[in-house]
């Protein structure tokens, strides 16, 4: 009888160590997927960049759970030379995401034009179901703008001087984000023009200005466009200013174009 009772304590612990060795779940089933099905990879220019891709778990495991990765050729138009991920993905135990990390390099392979890289997930267990196995990374080349590598010669043929092609200086202003077109209104007695960029989205402003010139029925000001859905830009990778200028007289609140010129300032 001892003997029989010690074996069956044996049995018990034995299956007591293989259960544990085996993964166990809150739920019956878990869903995996990806928290995003897009996510951008802005890489600036010469450089390298990364994204944290989210994978996601609707409940915990008590061991570590590992996916393979793995790009979809049919829906990726990315050059391979610029983006790297490893080829698994895990989930630590105990927790109900893992991260990925996705790495983009210029190589010079890289522009304004987004390509795409299309990434799906395999490998789910005998109680693991999918919930979002894909996602679409968008690569895409960025140019910082700052004051180092943006000042220079910029030639423009804007409205003001009649469409004749001239070269204009731009220089760094005295605040951050900020620059100064030196002279774009020649003839003024308040010829420079500053403009401040976010650096976030590289859109443009200026504050309005009395250009110190008369013209038909008064002195002439420049605005922010007030009406239409243009915005004015600027652009490290192109080299290009491109603002929309509305010219105005205040006196009898003329405009010549409410919508606003377009006036583009490219590098020499």
């Amino acid at each position: 009888m001892k003997k029989f009772i010690l074996s069956l304590v044996v049995i018990a612990v034995l299956a007591g160590c293989s259960a544990d060795e085996q993964a166990t779940y809150q739920d019956d089933l878990a869903y995996v997927g990806f928290v995003s099905s897009a996510v951008d990879l802005k890489v600036p220019i010469n450089s390298t960049s990364s994204v944290d891709l989210v994978l996601r778990a609707s409940n915990k495991s008590n061991v570590a759970r590992t996916y393979n990765v793995a790009a979809i050729a049919a829906q990726t138009d990315a050059n391979s030379a610029t983006y790297s991920f490893p080829a698994t993905f895990t989930i630590p135990a105990d927790s109900y995401t893992g991260t990925l990390t996705i790495t983009g390099t210029d190589n010079n392979l890289i522009n304004s034009t987004i390509k795409k890289l299309t990434l799906k997930i395999s490998g789910f267990g005998a109680n693991e179901s999918f919930d979002n196995d894909k996602v679409v990374i968008n690569i895409v080349e960025v140019c910082p703008v700052n004051s180092v590598n943006f000042p220079g010669n910029f030639s423009s043929a804007n409205f003001y001087n009649d469409g004749i092609s001239t070269v204009y200086q731009v220089v760094a202003g005295p605040q951050p984000n900020t620059f100064i077109i030196r002279n774009f209104f020649e003839g003024a007695t308040s010829p420079d023009l500053t403009i401040t960029y976010d650096p976030s989205n590289n859109r443009v402003t200026f504050v309005p200005k009395a250009l110190g010139i008369n013209f038909g029925n008064g002195p002439v000001s420049i605005r922010v466009p007030t009406s239409g859905s243009n915005f004015s830009s600027i652009d490290g990778c192109t080299g290009r200013i491109s603002l929309w200028i509305e010219y105005w007289l205040p006196n009898t609140n003329q405009t010549y174009r409410a919508a606003g010129y377009n006036e583009i300032f490219a590098r020499t």
